[in-house]
């Protein structure tokens, strides 16, 4: 069962196809740019089920693959042995969509959901594995392990792995009088640890909170900001000129706010432009939460919320408000922009990335800029301007 079975992958969105040979373990993967990964199956993942069978006291009944990416852990555990029950989860929309593809790439029967942490995840699971990233903060670790006593069968264990620069918090998280490791390996680059509970650990309440950013607006606004979010202590250069161009673009009643991060530019675009309707949509539920969070905290607001891989039909709405920041995405905006060229829309974020993306799909009406960064005001050709 895939969330994402009906969902064809658009082939510019596929980098290439690997063959992920392990253990007398054949698996064909189509990887994405976009995706932790890209190039081949990293060698923490391979360490990690590596150590699985070093331990004997690991029961398979019903595993979850926590932060599968494109899904060769739990895609491993399923064609090791089609009897085991495996549910694969991400926060990542796009993660999902490729597992989901690579199940059914590889005919086998797993459970994807797109979830942040354990919370689309259901009942209780005798394996917990995980492939820590390598920015994982100590409330983020303590989350997903004392979080895994609490979902975890009898003798249940969470195998997890991480970098070599996140032992010292490993070893904090690990510090605790109900927390049992069963097996311990330290290689060059990475560590591995098999860990069971004699009873549940209740784990932090705010795991993503990672401090405030300061947004100069008409009053001075405090956002929360989440780590593994971009724009967590200052203010970016797009979304200073993003502030600069918001001034001299026409009001919207709605606002289609696309991949938000923390909601810096929501929270600029309410102030500028006053709509009375916001959309946040992006592949990250941890950007919907943490976006959303901040509009409401701030504003009379609530924005409607729509996790996704990319865009599948043009939005309904005023105007497009869209992030680009990283180099990685660029394939998955340029599918998006296929929906979008018929729209006015407000492109911020490196000039390099945003030029890109815009090419000649759209008429420029005015740009500002700063440190190399932009924010551009965008109609479609059809259009001299707003409508």
């Amino acid at each position: 069962m895939h969330q994402y079975s009906y969902m064809d992958i658009p082939a510019p969105l596929i980098k290439k196809r690997l063959t992920f040979n392990f253990s007398k373990v054949t698996l064909d993967l189509d990887v994405s740019q976009a995706l932790f990964s890209s190039f081949t199956v990293d060698k923490g993942t391979k360490a990690l089920l590596n150590s699985l069978r070093k331990n004997d006291a690991i029961e398979y009944t019903r595993c979850l693959d926590l932060g599968c990416g494109y899904g060769p852990i739990g895609l491993f555990l399923k064609k090791q042995d089609p009897l085991r029950k495996v549910e694969l989860v991400d926060r990542d929309h796009l993660a999902v969509l490729f597992a989901a593809h690579n199940a059914t790439l590889n005919n086998l029967d797993v459970l994807t959901t797109p979830s942040l942490g354990y919370d689309a995840t259901q009942g209780n699971y005798s394996l917990i594995i995980t492939n820590f990233p390598a920015k994982a903060s100590l409330p983020g670790l303590q989350a997903f392990v004392y979080g895994a006593s609490q979902r975890l069968t009898e003798h249940g264990t969470i195998a997890v792995v991480i970098v070599r620069e996140l032992i010292a918090l490993m070893e904090k998280v690990l510090d605790h009088e109900h927390i049992r490791v069963t097996y311990e390996e330290h290689k060059k680059g990475h560590s591995i640890y098999h860990i069971q509970f004699t009873q549940p650990i209740t784990p932090p309440k705010n795991p993503y909170t990672r401090g405030t950013l300061a947004v100069p607006l008409t009053t001075k606004t405090l956002l929360e900001t989440a780590y593994g979010l971009h724009e967590f202590d200052t203010l970016s250069f797009g979304s200073q000129a993003l502030i600069k161009l918001l001034k001299n673009v026409p009001p919207a009643q709605h606002v289609f706010a696309l991949e938000p991060g923390q909601g810096t530019g929501s929270l600029i675009a309410i102030n500028a432009m006053q709509p009375q309707q916001l959309t946040h949509c992006s592949r990250d539920l941890l950007s919907l939460l943490v976006a959303g969070n901040n509009v409401k905290r701030s504003t009379p607001l609530t924005p409607t919320s729509l996790g996704t891989p990319f865009l599948q039909q043009q939005p309904t709405t005023d105007l497009v408000l869209w992030r680009i920041d990283h180099k990685k995405d660029l394939e998955v905006h340029k599918e998006n922009a296929k929906f979008l060229r018929q729209l006015p829309v407000v492109m911020y974020g490196k000039r390099s990335f945003v030029t890109k993306v815009a090419g000649t799909q759209w008429r420029l009406q005015r740009e500002d800029t700063y440190k190399g960064h932009c924010a551009q005001y965008l109609l479609p050709k059809h259009l001299t301007n707003h409508e």
